[in-house]
Parts: C-alpha cells; structure tokens; sequence
C-alpha cells in the first residue's frame, strides 16, 4: 500500500510541476477605465490618458461614463506620470453670428471655425 502511495504522491508532483510551466505571465501594463469631466464653460471635443482616450464632453459636465483604456504599468515606482491631452473649443457660442444651419454659408463657417 505504501508503494501505491508514494506512486500517487510522485505522481502529483510531477504533474503539479509540469502544470506551471502554463501560468501565464503577469502583465506589465493594464487597460483601466477612464472617464472625463468638464470644468469649463467649453465643450471638450475629444480627451485621452497616454493615449487612450474617450468621446466629447459637454461643458460642466461628465463621468457617469467610463471609456476603455488608459495603458498604465501593473506596478506603482516612483517618478510614474501619465499624460493627458485634450482639446477644447476656444469659442464655443461662436454658432450663434452663424449662417441658418444647412446652408453653404453654415458648412464655410464651421469649416473655418473648426480649423481654428
């Protein structure tokens, strides 16, 4: 009975030993959640965290909405930073001296606000 035993547990651990070589790696960096906010009087026309980013924000708004993924390492280590971009409309109520919508005038003028 012993031999069976010593068997079994041989057995077990050979396969134990043989089953870690198919662990995965751990990730060096993670996709997490984002969302924005919007301090200001300007809509917000696109954000991103190191490049990963989300939609338009409306102003004095946001969150309620996470977007996927900001890449951020797995571990902490001093010196870490991430950067943050966006880009705001400079002249949000600009619309307003604008031509009626859907005509050529409406399409020039958003052209060339856009482009600002």
């Amino acid at each position: 009975m012993s031999r069976v035993l010593i068997r079994v547990l041989w057995l077990m651990l050979i396969s134990g030993l043989s089953l870690q070589g198919c662990t995965p790696p751990k990730p060096v960096r993670l996709g997490t959640p984002i969302e924005g906010y919007s301090h200001t009087s300007a809509a917000i026309n696109r954000f991103s965290v190191n490049r990963g980013g989300g939609p338009n924000i409306s102003p004095y708004s946001g969150g309620g909405k996470q977007n996927c993924c900001a890449s951020l390492p797995a571990k902490w280590h001093p010196g870490l930073t991430v950067v943050v971009e966006w880009e705001k409309d400079p002249d949000p109520h600009a619309y307003v001296n604008w031509p009626p919508l859907g005509t050529d005038g409406y399409r020039a003028a958003y052209k060339l606000h856009a482009a600002k």
